[in-house]
């Protein structure tokens, strides 16, 4: 059995935003049938174990807070302790460079087993996650995944460290929908994500303002919530945006797909992306995509380093729209391929699988 340690996962089968792509990835390998257990250790908000798509999940309700985390650590080693007993563990993976690191790291070293991890975001940066940054390359045991070339480039950079693989996120087939003429996509514009500063959302307005002097009626829709949101709407309503730009909050992914489907151009002005899943679904929708020059967006869509150049790029596109190209590459089943060869390789799963 292979062991997979994350901070969060879906806590039932219709919970479709909490790590989406790490969701496909599991259900996946289950349709493989490869063998596979989940830890999360602060989400889902439960103890109780549970099983999703057939694959047992472990939560350890660390909810997140600093002071729980000494039981979300026992709760953990309980639940890795279980699954020893019953099943014969051959590897474990963890997802972002932290306490599943930590975790991971133990349990390889303790079991003599192989230990590979996913950096999922800004764990790559020193400057947010210096602390395991240092252990990492202190130790650097583990065998370490990146999401893109440009992920690669920052942890390189950041740490002197060479990833082991890049296994860029993929979508379904079944969620790849053919592009829409224009007059069946109302929507302008769309962005989609929480409201942070790191994703650069008060550019996003500005944009949709420069965009608003060459398009009087432009339509956006920004999806999403988070600490930001109240400043959002000020800046949106100080911007004379009102009539053009529209706050659906959180809704489910599909919801988020479908208006998708709906929109000629995505518009992403993240300042850092490890990968920017956002940015495949919104190509599998059948939208021209515009970003910033972040995570996967320079290998799969035009991006702009500064807001001219992506004013630009958005009024080219929304006059005349079309589809950014996904590719196989960025098909679920590839990621698949591609953590199998690296577990086969590195010993985590038998020859066999």
């Amino acid at each position: 059995m292979l062991l997979l340690v994350t901070p969060g996962f879906a806590a039932h089968t219709e919970d479709h935003l909490c790590i989406p792509p790490l969701q496909l990835l599991v259900k996946n390998l289950a349709q493989r049938g490869i063998p596979v257990a989940v830890i999360a250790l602060e989400y889902p908000f439960s103890s109780t174990p549970y099983t999703w798509h057939g694959v047992p999940v472990f939560p350890c309700n660390g909810q997140n807070r600093v002071w729980l985390r000494w039981r979300t650590w026992l709760r953990a080693r309980k639940a890795l302790q279980s699954l020893a007993t019953a099943h014969t563990v051959k590897g474990v993976h963890s997802f972002w460079l932290g306490q599943a690191w930590a975790l991971g790291e133990y349990w390889a070293k303790k079991r003599s087993i192989p230990h590979s991890t996913t950096l999922m975001g800004q764990d790559a940066l020193h400057s947010v996650n210096g602390h395991w940054l240092r252990k990492a390359t202190r130790f650097n045991r583990a065998a370490l995944v990146v999401l893109s070339q440009f992920h690669a480039d920052t942890l390189f950079r950041e740490t002197g460290i060479q990833a082991r693989a890049i296994v860029p996120w993929g979508m379904e087939t079944t969620e790849v929908q053919p592009t829409g003429t224009d007059h069946k996509r109302p929507i302008d514009l769309i962005g989609a994500g929480s409201f942070l500063p790191v994703k650069n959302w008060e550019q996003w307005l500005l944009l949709v303002q420069m965009a608003k002097t060459e398009i009087p009626h432009i339509r956006a829709v920004l999806v999403g919530d988070g600490p930001q949101k109240n400043d959002l709407y000020q800046k949106c309503h100080a911007l004379g945006l009102g009539q053009n730009v529209e706050f659906t909050g959180t809704i489910p992914r599909t919801a988020v797909l479908e208006l998708m489907r709906q929109s000629k151009v995505y518009l992403h002005t993240a300042l850092f992306e490890s990968f920017g899943f956002v940015l495949v679904e919104a190509a599998a929708a059948g939208c021209d995509v515009v970003s910033t020059p972040v995570g996967i967006a320079p290998e799969l869509c035009d991006t702009g380093k500064n807001i001219e150049l992506l004013n630009e790029l958005i009024i080219k596109k929304i006059k005349k729209p079309s589809a950014t190209l996904l590719g196989e590459r960025l098909i679920i089943s590839n990621t698949v391929d591609q953590y199998l060869k690296l577990w086969h390789d590195i010993g985590s799963i038998s020859s066999s699988v």
